[in-house]
Formats: structure tokens, C-alpha cells, sequence
């Protein structure tokens, strides 16, 4: 019928002010339970209660580790290995972030990499990659790379940071700082 439509739904409700210190934490539950309310579904009410409450604290607590970590060099980087499957030797290796808080051990990036990202800290963190992968390059040298068969190494980068009009200006002042060779 022309004349009928369909109204259909995502809800929260959030009690205020409850568990919610201030204004940052009421927005940061809002979009919390905001996601949660459309991932139960259409025409459902999401009741923000004790698990959001853990959930922000937890997303509150990683955040200030990784502030920390960018302002004190915190963050650790391995990389791994990218093996030729023929002869399974080296052709390259992918820089990995580890996030170690020393009071609870690490956290795994599926944990702190979307706060980063909430955050808009993603590009700090790249950054802090190229710079230690730079230290290790200065350290040991190209050939040293070279012989273990490690001619390329692959980070990943946010698309927030490849969309951000700075970006090839800054990543390539990052290459030109630690001399990698092109």
C-alpha cells in the first residue's frame, strides 16, 4: 500500500548519570551500546549496564597505555618472517606491533589497535614502526638484511592514515630520515 511505510530501529538506553562519571564517558557509551543496539538487531532496545561498564573502563585503561606508549617508546616490534613457499626461504618480513602493559601482560591487537583507531592515533603508531624498523636497519645494515634473504619488509597502515592528505609527505620524510634504500 502506497500509503503505509515501515519505521525500523536501533536503541539504546543509557541511565545517567549511574555508572557514567562525565561527558566523555556518557559519548563514549553512547556509541558503545549504539553499536551493540545494531548488532542484536533491528527494532530492539540495548540497556547500557554492569558489562558496558567494564567494557569502557577496559577501553579507557588500553588507551592510556597506549598514550603511554607512544610518549615513552613502549610499543615493541617483531618481525616475522615471509617465507617463499617453494623452498620456504626468506623473500621478506612483516613488521608486528606488541602492546606489553606490565601490570596484566600483552594486548592483543585485535584489542588496541581499534581503540587507536577510535582515537585517531593510528598514524603515531605507524610512525612508531617505520622508526624502529629505521633503528634496527642503522644498527645492523642493509646487508645483514640482505643475507638472511629479507629484501622487503611490509607494515601495515590504517586507511585513516593512507586517506590523510599528509600522509605521503610524511612517510616518505620518514624513509628519507633512516636512508632506505628505494
Amino acid at each position: 500500500d502506497k500509503d503505509t511505510f515501515r519505521i525500523e530501529f536501533h536503541a539504546s538506553l543509557i541511565p545517567y548519570p549511574g555508572d557514567i562519571l562525565d561527558i566523555e564517558q556518557f559519548d563514549s557509551a553512547v556509541s558503545t551500546t549504539l553499536e551493540d543496539a545494531k548488532n542484536i538487531g533491528l527494532n530492539n532496545l540495548y540497556i547500557y549496564g554492569e558489562k558496558d561498564v567494564r567494557k569502557l573502563n577496559r577501553e579507557d585503561y588500553i588507551l592510556d597505555i597506549i598514550k603511554d606508549a607512544i610518549a615513552k617508546d613502549k610499543f615493541e616490534v617483531f618481525l616475522q618472517p615471509i617465507l617463499r613457499i617453494s623452498d620456504r626461504k626468506p623473500i621478506g618480513a612483516e613488521a608486528l606491533l606488541r602492546l606489553n602493559d606490565p601490570a596484566r601482560g600483552y594486548i592483543p591487537p585485535s584489542e588496541f589497535v581499534p581503540i587507536a583507531v577510535k582515537n585517531n592515533m593510528m598514524f603515531e603508531i605507524e610512525q612508531y614502526i617505520i622508526d624502529s624498523i629505521g633503528e634496527l636497519w642503522k644498527a645492523h645494515g642493509y646487508e645483514i638484511f640482505q643475507q638472511i634473504g629479507v629484501t622487503n619488509i611490509s607494515i601495515n597502515i590504517s586507511s585513516n592514515s593512507i586517506t590523510n592528505p599528509d600522509f605521503i609527505a610524511r612517510v616518505s620524510a620518514l624513509l628519507n630520515k633512516h636512508r632506505f634504500p628505494s
